[in-house]
């Protein structure tokens, strides 16, 4: 019987080890990998080195993003397209790096590279539209978020960017459309919130501009553009005296991160001068003018403040300034919309162009003249107004191709050279329209 029992105990013994065994068998096979994004920077590092993979070296490369690692971003960048060539998100991590190495030429070929490996690839044809934007290009930035837009129409980014870009030339109607859209994708998030609340603001439409600010807020927005709206919104139509100090307090805010913007200089000098500290807001409002000619608002600015001092000379000629400033910009809106209505129309095109020269949108009027010396094929001296607008810009490369067109030799003065693809006022690569 004890024997029996021992027996029985022992049997039991050996089926509760198992029993354990095999749940501790499950339990590890039940664990998950760890992901990329929940390993150390070492973890990938040292697996970029033995066992890299799209995911771990994408990243890799965003933790050296985030951190500050050009350089890092940048190696990291390279070994996945030489390893992954054909995956897109390889040359589209590739162009980040080099654009914020200010290299635009190889961060613009990088995106195009990750286009034509996927044409639906709709992160590298937002971020050429932002290289764009960020060289100061708005109507080319316009055609290539554009673009994005029809690749992926619930991309709240190409949407968002869609808007910033219209924004940057007053094009109202279009920014808030495209922030609006923006929204619908993606309500949570404060992007094209902060966005439009910052564009209402510098508008004019405090009103409109706060429930956006404080929704991008709500959200967990602290960007330059939120506390620039913000400083705009409080300060251009105070309630009181305490939002005067909070526009200042926004302005400061904005600057602590790194703005050096027109809009943020504006809004700091429109509060100082409407708190009567006249010589702060002067120096504020000449600060909008470093940062852009064609402020006209800060010239109006410093001309009420020069008036609050007596000083009626200096007055009278910063309103002058300004108001001509003012009747440039409504001409230059006025061409556009003309050139809306009769795109065709050349004499028009011609006007448009010479007033963005004038207004230093260099790349937007050399569009406007290569769409024209286009459309006149028996005129190719018209194509040495648009290497002028390209020289001003900077681009000689593209300058020095054009006057090789208005001498009837096309590329000739670049040997071997064939122009960079542009897009143009017109929407089309090749001016068409």
């Amino acid at each position: 019987m004890n024997r029996s029992r021992k027996l029985i105990a022992a049997i039991v013994a050996i089926c509760a080890v198992a029993t354990v065994a095999v749940s501790a068998a499950l339990v590890l096979r039940k664990q998950p990998p760890i992901p990329p994004q929940r390993m150390s920077t070492a973890k990938l590092q040292s697996l970029a080195a033995s066992h890299p993979t799209p995911e771990i070296l994408l990243q890799l490369f965003e933790r050296c993003y985030d951190s500050g690692d050009r350089p890092g971003a940048l190696k990291v960048a390279r070994q996945m397209v030489h390893q992954f060539p054909t995956d897109p998100r390889s040359h589209n991590a590739l162009g980040i790096a080099y654009s914020v190495l200010n290299d635009p030429e190889a961060a613009r070929a990088a995106f195009q590279n990750a286009i034509s490996l996927n044409s639906r690839y709709v992160d590298a044809y937002v971020n050429r539209a932002r290289l764009s934007l960020a060289q100061g290009d708005e109507q080319r930035a316009i055609n290539e978020f554009d673009m994005a837009t029809a690749v992926d129409p619930n991309s709240a980014s190409a949407w968002t960017g869609l808007g910033e870009a219209n924004a940057k030339l007053y094009n109202g109607p279009e920014a808030t459309e495209a922030f609006q859209r923006a929204i619908e994708i993606a309500p949570d998030r404060p992007q094209a919130h902060s966005h439009l609340g910052a564009f209402e603001a510098e508008m004019g439409n405090g009103d409109r501009a706060r429930p956006q600010l404080k929704k991008a807020e709500e959200l967990g927005e602290r960007s330059t553009t939120l506390y620039e709206g913000f400083a705009m919104a409080y300060a251009d139509q105070p309630q009181s005296q305490d939002e005067l100090k909070l526009a200042l307090q926004y302005a400061d805010k904005a600057e602590q991160l790194g703005s050096r913007s027109g809009l943020l200089y504006y809004a700091r000098g429109l509060a100082l001068q409407r708190l009567g500290r006249y010589d702060d807001a002067i120096a504020s409002f000449k600060k909008v003018m470093l940062a852009s000619d064609n402020a006209n608002g800060a010239w109006i600015g410093l001309s009420q403040c020069y008036r609050a001092q007596g000083k009626t000379k200096l007055a009278d000629e910063a309103a002058k300034t300004g108001e001509r400033i003012l009747a440039e910009r409504q001409h230059i809106l006025n061409l556009r919309h003309e050139i809306k209505v009769s795109p065709n129309r050349l004499d028009v095109r011609l006007q448009y162009g010479d007033a963005l020269i004038s207004n230093g949108q260099y790349l937007m009027a050399a569009d406007q003249f290569r769409y024209v010396a286009i459309h006149s094929p028996d005129k190719p001296q018209l194509w040495l107004k648009a290497a002028h607008a390209f020289d001003l810009a900077g681009e000689k490369q593209l300058a020095a191709y054009v006057r090789g067109l208005a001498a009837g030799k096309p590329g000739s003065s670049h040997a071997g050279s064939r122009e960079p693809a542009r897009q143009t006022a017109s929407g089309g690569a090749d001016g068409s329209g």
